[in-house]
């Protein structure tokens, strides 16, 4: 994949590896995602969850396996060299989990062989203790809060997953808890989350996508985009608009702030993609009368610029994004 980058465009090994990579690390022209050294800490504690409520069950006394010693090897170097780092994300520390899951079976299969139970079961019934009052706290601020809570009206067979899954993790890790073998405990624990774990991904709220995508934005308004439109765009909504739009043209242009598309950005065939706010009154004021434009920006974006824009025909917002539609098309006529 690098190679045939690099073959195609001849600077993208030195812009990948050195600016991307080398002065990322050191800080040495800028660090993006600051954070401090122990950054990695509670974000690896998080990402073991729940088997780090059975590290007391895991951890043995004695001399240490030589696979033992090399996983952990494997886990504390990599922990200390992305602490290192100037910049940190969450995600760098996944090369963590592989070892750190190996060590958690070396750990509970000699415990729970060698009959040393009690750790693990307490861990076991005060996880599903705490997975029933989570229960009862999400039902409660769902149905309580409607304004506030995570789901909205139309929603309801997600909350009821939801609900299912939490219901079923405290049930089968008070199973677990109660097993009578090593393999036994191991299943229930382990199918409980895994349970909860694919209700979560199956039943994100319709407030988060919103929020975090304009994607159900555009495609409600996908007519009143047609091929061709001109497109006022940020670094966090171009990428969305021309993904759901099909559209890669010379059309789709940013506005006030190049972000991390910079470095697209300084090539000559680039040149025009990017708008300071004076460049987009220019911009607006020499394009057709009659071609229709769109600005798709975030609703903070725009709160804080609303001034800037002109006035439009039409604006739609859902979540964190605002769309503008400038000599808005006509519109196909609804099924009857």
């Amino acid at each position: 994949w690098a190679v045939l980058i690099q073959r195609a465009e001849p600077v993208f090994w030195d812009y990948f590896i050195v600016t991307e990579h080398f002065q990322r690390f050191f800080g040495a022209s800028f660090a993006q995602h600051t954070e401090p050294f122990w950054f990695f800490l509670p974000v690896l504690a998080w990402g073991l969850l729940p088997w780090l409520f059975l590290l007391p069950a895991a951890v043995r006394t004695g001399k240490p396996s030589r696979p033992v010693r090399f996983l952990a090897c494997w886990v504390l170097f990599l922990l200390l060299f992305f602490s290192a780092s100037e910049g940190k994300l969450a995600t760098y520390i996944l090369p963590c989990l592989p070892p750190c899951a190996l060590l958690f079976a070396f750990g509970l299969g000699r415990s729970l062989a060698a009959g040393r139970r009690r750790w693990f079961d307490a861990a076991a019934n005060v996880l599903a203790g705490l997975l029933f009052l989570l229960l009862l706290a999400f039902l409660v601020f769902q149905f309580a809060r409607p304004y506030d809570a995570p789901y909205v009206r139309g929603e309801g067979g997600k909350i009821a997953l939801i609900a299912a899954g939490l219901l079923a993790w405290a049930i089968l890790s008070r199973r677990a808890a109660a097993a009578g073998t090593p393999g036994a405990k191991i299943r229930f624990f382990a199918t409980g989350a895994l349970i909860a774990l694919a209700a979560v991904g199956a039943a994100v709220p319709r407030r988060i996508q919103e929020r975090k995508s304009p994607g159900e934005l555009i495609a409600r308004n996908r007519d009143r985009l047609p091929p061709g439109s001109t497109l006022f765009t940020t670094v966090e909504t171009a990428a969305a608009a021309a993904w759901r739009l099909g559209r890669a043209d010379g059309r789709i242009l940013l506005l006030d702030d190049e972000g991390e598309l910079a470095f697209g950005l300084s090539f000559p065939e680039a040149k025009g993609r990017y708008l300071t706010w004076p460049e987009f009154g220019e911009a607006f004021a020499k394009r057709e009368r009659s071609e229709p434009a769109a600005a798709i920006v975030p609703k903070d974006f725009y709160l804080d610029n609303a001034s800037r824009f002109p006035p439009c025909d039409y604006r739609d917002e859902t979540g964190g994004f605002v769309l503008l539609v400038y000599n808005q098309p006509a519109r196909p006529p609804a099924d009857r």
